[in-house]
């Protein structure tokens, strides 16, 4: 009794800021249209109904695609070719041409015909300067998409002629979805997504800004792009894990093995804290595969389960791994979903 108490703190906290983004979905009636079914009872009705209906589906799955990115509506990575005819990047690693990057896997798979992207072209990429880029004017109205099988890691769209001159680091963009460099992620149309809070880089633009030399843009002019405000280098609580390949995130891939599954989600559950996180295992289905073939190898009993909301999923040390259209090639996602949230100012409206 009456010996030293220790030093009173208290619970400290820091803004973190969450910028609100936009989604829209339109669509549009011909006039032909209405006078083709105008005296067929019931007809105008179907149409504006299918229309309702795929305007909701489409913004469903953009919404959903935006969920795994980082902001910048990168569609797809350009490899090689110029005027009406690009090959897009497919592989994970040691693409011919362009960076090894963030949307270096996605292909073509979402362009589809009939539908446009703007070119970014990446100029003046230093380590020691800001980068720029310049975002096309134009709407490259894709007309035919070919689907590279087999060997062939790239695939190969049909577009109308660009204004700018294509360059390594040049990538496709939905329209809309980016403007020029600005402080403070300002550039950044599409709401954050999980490759941008799922990493440990300190700045958004380096995931995007590559030349596969020099990354992001700069540390002057407009700044580091900081995720929600706040410094990953100065709070480095703020960063998440990644577990790479040696020579690098996209340097190189792995084998799944039992160790490699298990040591990150010792990792993060070490983090989080016991029972907290992780929570959920998110992935492709040919890594679930992988995964699956893997146990079956070993003789293991391989255990379903279904879990909150109806998912069934492989279950792995109590939680559940699932698969989505949209998750990115190559990579795995051990998530703490109690600490992920989607902040909306108002729901879907007409």
């Amino acid at each position: 009794d009456g010996g030293a108490l220790p030093t009173a703190t208290y619970q400290k906290f820091l803004t973190s800021t969450v910028p609100m983004k936009y989604n829209y979905g339109r669509v549009s009636f011909t006039g032909p249209t209405i006078a083709a079914t105008r005296d067929t009872r019931g007809a105008y009705a179907r149409v504006v109904d299918t229309e309702i209906r795929g305007v909701v589906d489409d913004l469903q799955k953009e919404v959903n695609r935006q969920l795994w990115g980082i902001g910048y509506g990168i569609l797809a990575r350009w490899e090689t070719g110029s005027s009406t005819s690009y090959t897009i990047q497919k592989s994970y690693t040691n693409n011919a041409v362009g960076p090894d990057a963030f949307g270096s896997t996605f292909g073509a798979k979402y362009l589809a015909e009939n539908n446009s992207a703007v070119a970014v072209v990446l100029a003046s990429m230093s380590s020691a300067t800001s980068a720029t880029y310049t975002v096309d004017a134009t709407d490259l109205a894709i007309s035919a998409i070919t689907n590279g099988t087999g060997s062939t890691l790239t695939d190969t769209i049909t577009v109308s002629n660009p204004t700018v001159t294509e360059a390594v680091g040049m990538f496709l963009v939905r329209p809309a979805s980016l403007g020029a460099a600005a402080a403070s992620g300002a550039h950044r149309l599409e709401m954050m997504g999980l490759r941008g809070i799922v990493d440990s880089d300190i700045s958004l633009d380096n995931a995007a800004i590559n030349d596969n030399t020099d990354t992001g843009v700069g540390t002057t002019t407009p700044g580091i792009d900081w995720l929600q405000g706040v410094s990953a280098s100065t709070y480095t609580w703020f960063q998440a894990i990644v577990m790479n390949h040696s020579s690098g995130r996209y340097g190189g891939q792995r084998a799944i093995t039992d160790k490699l599954l298990q040591t990150m989600f010792d990792a993060v559950e070490k983090k989080a804290g016991k029972d907290y996180g992780p929570d959920l295992i998110m992935t492709t289905r040919p890594i679930r595969n992988e995964i699956l073939q893997l146990w079956k190898k070993d003789r293991r009993f391989v255990n379903t389960k279904e879990f909150d909301g109806g998912w069934t999923g492989l279950e792995y040390n109590g939680i559940g791994i699932f698969v989505d259209n949209d998750a990115i090639d190559g990579e795995i996602y051990f998530l703490t979903t109690k600490d992920l949230q989607i902040y909306r100012m108002s729901d879907y409206d007409w």
